[in-house]
């Protein structure tokens, strides 16, 4: 499976760039013949790639390690076949000149991808009631190792005290997600597998410590334009929408999102916490009709 993944982007051997300058390294103990998987790991030009072959699905992966907060996360930047991936990646379906490899029928994303260190920010937090430190973990550290369907609606939290990860739902009212994730690092050598997600039910001190953080720390990074802006109020008013379509009356939502400064995930945040029920219900007592 490996062969036809490099192959592919480079036609032989002697134009791989981490095969000439002798950067491409193995694992010194001989892989067994009926192992799980197998780890290749090259380095080009600065940056760690990371080739993983599922032997009975005969798919290759490729993560870049990317780095953050002085730690490194693989990430997922190719596959050989889509139907295995944890993280949603579109096949190339344009034409070519010559028949797909038998092996790479699905494949998606490119080996060569190329990337430069950044500037990383770390968020932590504590969370008092278990006395541990958490560490936001963005989701591009976690591109397929986690599926997407849980990165893609859930914040993830590293804990200090074990590593696990704790996802927390980006919409803390969402009636499809009133529970938390939680990712045990966990290794089973015998079946491949190095990690457990189990889910538990949202407690309200999850709820008031995520609405909190919400609300108490966020960047405007938008186009400062005028609050009249054409474009402005349409994206305002789809904003109110969304309220709306939640169950709150108009006025209700127009308030809120003109007190978050029209933040949708923060107002949704406030409304789903329990201790602001007081405070709503008060608005809604002062609304008048004229």
């Amino acid at each position: 499976v490996l062969e036809p993944t490099i192959l592919s982007q480079f036609g032989e051997w002697k134009k791989v760039p981490y095969v000439k300058e002798k950067m491409f390294f193995m694992s010194k103990d001989p892989v067994a013949e009926d192992a799980y998987s197998a780890v290749v790991i090259a380095f080009d030009k600065g940056v760690w790639r990371i080739f993983k072959v599922i032997r009975h699905l005969e798919t290759c992966f490729m993560y870049i390690l990317l780095e953050h907060g002085r730690r490194m996360y693989p990430s997922l930047v190719y596959t050989s076949d889509t139907r295995y991936c944890y993280y949603s990646m579109e096949p190339d379906t344009s034409d070519r000149g010559s028949p797909y490899h038998p092996l790479l029928r699905h494949e998606a994303g490119k080996i060569t991808v190329k990337t430069k260190a950044q500037d990383s920010v770390v968020i932590s937090r504590d969370v008092d009631r278990d006395n541990i430190e958490e560490t936001f973990t963005p989701e591009r550290l976690l591109r397929g190792t986690i599926p997407a369907a849980m990165t893609e609606n859930f914040f993830f939290w590293q804990r200090d005290k074990d590593d696990h990860l704790v996802g927390y739902p980006k919409e803390l009212n969402h009636p499809d997600y009133q529970y938390k994730l939680r990712v045990r690092l966990i290794d089973f050598k015998d079946c491949g597998c190095s990690g457990v997600i189990t889910r538990s039910p949202l407690t309200s001190e999850d709820v008031e410590a995520n609405t909190e953080v919400a609300s108490k720390n966020f960047f405007d990074v938008k186009m400062q334009l005028a609050d009249n802006d054409p474009m402005v109020v349409a994206m305002n008013n789809s904003k109110i929408e969304v309220i709306t379509s939640q169950g709150y009356p108009k006025h209700i939502a127009k308030q809120v999102m003109e007190q978050f400064r029209y933040d949708l995930p923060v107002a949704q945040s406030w409304l789903a916490n329990p201790k602001n029920q007081e405070k709503l219900e008060k608005m809604k007592m002062d609304f008048k009709v004229y």
